[in-house]
């Protein structure tokens, strides 16, 4: 759900966060949504630039020139196979390869940094931290060693929250306040407020 309101609504919202989801369009019915969630979608690539195609009806009414995106997966998830995180990223990279262009951006470029960590007493994880030539921070991908189909951190155990891995509620807000200090992100803002207070 995440992905598709960052596509259709990029006008409202200035960032999105993705936990346990396919990429943009992965399926349009019941049978491919289940394939997707055990293979992963079609090609990224191809998605990426379809949820581009999508936006232009709201890019007419907003700045935007990236869509920040963050993605926490387990990969001991058994409804929703970590492919689809990867699927994620490379989906939106194509998407943000895409506005940076019609921005006239044709060096957009992303750099990846991965980093291992282990959360207080609790699971090992990978960050992958997808940053442009600017060190702008523009995605995240956090891949918890152990967690399966339930939120990462939660404050107490349950059917689906694991408070073993990383906080991922604290980890997105912290990456949604960084990537807002991105210029184009600012003017967004900026744009916004001001058309609220009128």
């Amino acid at each position: 759900m995440a992905s598709v309101l960052g596509a259709t609504y990029p006008d409202v919202f200035a960032g999105i966060a993705v936990f346990a989801e396919a990429e943009f369009r992965a399926a349009t019915t019941t049978s491919e949504g289940f394939a997707a969630m055990k293979h992963g979608g079609p090609d990224p690539a191809r998605q990426g630039q379809l949820a581009f195609e999508v936006m232009h009806p709201s890019l007419a009414r907003t700045i935007r020139r990236r869509m920040p995106v963050i993605v926490f997966h387990g990969t001991a998830d058994k409804k929703v196979s970590p492919i689809n995180a990867d699927q994620t990223i490379a989906q939106w990279e194509k998407t943000n390869s895409c506005l940076a262009a019609q921005d006239g951006d044709t060096g957009f470029l992303l750099t990846e940094k991965v980093s291992d960590r282990k959360a207080s007493d609790g699971y090992a994880y990978q960050k992958y931290s997808y940053v442009e030539s600017d060190s702008h921070l523009l995605m995240e991908k956090w891949l918890v060693a152990g967690l399966g189909h339930a939120w990462s951190g939660s404050p107490k155990p349950s059917k689906f929250g694991d408070p073993k891995g990383p906080n991922a509620s604290a980890e997105m807000w912290h990456f949604f306040r960084e990537s807002a200090k991105h210029p184009a992100a600012s003017s967004l803002l900026f744009k916004k407020s001001s058309e609220t207070s009128q």
